[in-house]
């Protein structure tokens, strides 16, 4: 990694976007750490944080999106992150603010994204979040610390859009406007899945920080920090968050099959289930059936050319249960190159190069993902004679 010490010369510093930060979020903090890195260090940085999961090893990933559906022939796994260049971005895991080399001057743009991660800085250095988001990884809780980012980033996109409103002028929103149509504009439509995950950060973070502040003002969104919503489904549900509804514990038990290690695992949450199925059954639908998700875990498992999907599930009830396997295999039957489903067992199998296997009981759930139909039903035959 490369850094520099020379600071970015514009005539809007960051020390000015600090103290508007401080005013507009109404915490006194100290400035943050900075280091500049190359551009393309800082993109890739920033992705790692905020673009579609990943697992650290690019073969696993790009075969893990192809088998979901959301890759084409000559795609590559770039094709579903936003192209748009950042400024900068707050690391929580070194607590240090990383912004581009050479710029000359912030655009106003990168003053209200600059804003953005200085808010999440705030934040960091006052309630001490990244903590909590590294104990959230490091159990597999995905949820959890999506659950955590939806939080952290609508509070920062929140107070970064009243920086906007009170301190730019209507030339410079406008010039924003500009900017992010410009940056688009050789981006390709991008799968609903990506939509939907993208939307979580920018659109439902912010729905969830709004009801808190309706609330109880200003002291509800700080008291949240001590008491961060566990799953994705009490950010895209303040109700259910207020209550403290939790998800139910679900547990895949290890596989083991000859030529398959496993390469992940953890949970999906309301989230993932969101995105994944609006892809194939469009978005209405999705959010229908995800509502009724009550748990998941995961595993993935390959064998260096096949990727096998596991998850079990349960739903809030039984007929959540039942309604989110259905769905799941309409997902299949639109998304996989798979035939018309058949009776397996209790469930139902969906063949041809692709293989996906769907199942409920009562408020249990279980699928199977793979883009091997051999090393799909290897995986199936392992739940034999329960599923």
């Amino acid at each position: 990694t490369t850094e520099t010490t020379a600071p970015a010369a514009s005539s809007v510093s960051v020390e000015t976007l600090l103290d508007s930060v401080r005013e507009i979020r109404q915490l006194d903090f100290p400035s943050p750490p900075i280091a500049y890195r190359p551009q393309a260090e800082v993109q890739a940085g920033y992705l790692a944080l905020h673009g579609v999961p990943r697992t650290g090893d690019p073969v696993v990933d790009d075969a893990y999106y192809r088998m979901l559906g959301l890759l084409g022939d000559g795609e590559s796994l770039a094709a579903l992150d936003d192209p748009c260049p950042v400024p900068g971005y707050y690391d929580p895991g070194s607590q240090v603010l990383i912004l581009a080399e050479g710029v000359a001057e912030f655009t106003p743009l990168d003053r209200t994204q600059l804003v953005t991660e200085l808010t999440s800085a705030a934040a960091d250095s006052t309630f001490g979040w990244s903590t909590v988001l590294a104990q959230r990884v490091a159990v597999d809780d995905a949820d959890g610390a999506a659950a955590l980012r939806g939080l952290v980033r609508g509070d920062a996109v929140f107070h970064a859009e009243r920086y906007a409103d009170e301190v730019l002028s209507a030339t410079d929103r406008f010039a924003i406007t500009l900017e992010q149509k410009s940056c688009r504009e050789g981006r390709s439509e991008p799968p609903a899945f990506v939509s939907e995950l993208e939307a979580f950060e920018s659109e439902v973070g912010v729905d969830f920080v709004e009801e808190l502040i309706a609330g109880g003002g200003i002291d509800a969104l700080d008291d949240a920090y001590s008491r961060p919503p566990s799953s994705t489904e009490q950010v895209y549900h303040a109700a259910r968050y207020t209550a403290r509804e939790q998800p139910v514990t679900v547990a895949v038990d290890e596989i083991s099959l000859s030529g398959l290690r496993q390469v992940d695992s953890g949970n999906l949450g309301e989230r993932v289930f969101r995105a994944i199925l609006a892809g194939g059954v469009g978005r209405p639908q999705a959010l229908q059936a995800s509502t009724g998700w009550g748990g998941d875990a995961y595993r993935v498992l390959w064998n260096g050319s096949d990727l096998v999907l596991v998850v079990s599930f349960a739903g809030d009830e039984s007929r959540d249960a039942r309604e989110l396997a259905e769905t799941l295999g309409g997902w299949a039957s639109e998304a996989l190159g798979v035939s018309a489903g058949r009776p397996d067992n209790t469930g139902l199998a969906f063949e041809g190069s692709d293989y996906a296997f769907v199942a409920h009981d009562d408020a249990n759930g279980l699928l199977v993902v793979s883009n091997d139909a051999v090393a799909g039903r290897a995986v199936r035959d392992t739940f034999w004679p329960e599923w």
